[in-house]
Formats: C-alpha cells, structure tokens, sequence
C-alpha cells in the first residue's frame, strides 16, 4: 500500500476549501479574501481537477479525507426545552 500523497496546496486554495468547508458561497469567499469573484471561481475549478472531485461538497470530503484541512470539532449540542426523558434523569 502506498502513502497518500498530499497535493501542495496554494494558499488561495486553502482560504477557498476553508470557506467551502465553513458552508461558505463563492461569492462570500471572494468578499472575505479580498479576490475577484472570478479568481474564486478558477481558483476553486482548478482545485476540484487537482483533487479528482466534481463538487465543492466532494472538495471538501476529500480534503478532510487527505488532512488538507483540520475537520471541525463538535461542541455538544445545546440541551432544548424537550430533552428526552432519559436525559432528564427518569424513565418512561
């Protein structure tokens, strides 16, 4: 089995899968970076080709998939109003 290989990315095609991995639009990339929309869009059509990948969803799995990128860590989800009734200490 060989080691993955991890393509170098460009620091422009880190900020783009950082902001795609943070649910974030091309266009809201562009305004954050300080780049053209247009520079976005090619930055991130070249990016899909050098990971093999036809989607931003795809980008980012596979850049989590290659450790291109650190994966988020989960917070624990904010306790509602309706907790489940074994959350609440008792049994139904």
């Amino acid at each position: 089995m060989s080691p993955i290989r991890k393509p170098l990315l460009a620091e422009r095609e880190r900020q783009v899968l950082e902001g795609l991995a943070a649910g974030k639009s091309l266009k809201r990339i562009a305004v954050d970076t300080g780049h053209s929309y247009n520079a976005i869009r090619s930055c991130a059509g070249r990016l899909y080709k050098r990971l093999g990948v036809d989607s931003a969803v795809q980008a980012v799995a596979e850049a989590y998939y290659l450790r291109l990128i650190a994966v988020p860590t989960t917070t624990t989800r904010p306790k509602s109003s309706h907790a489940h009734p074994y959350e609440q200490g008792r049994a139904p």
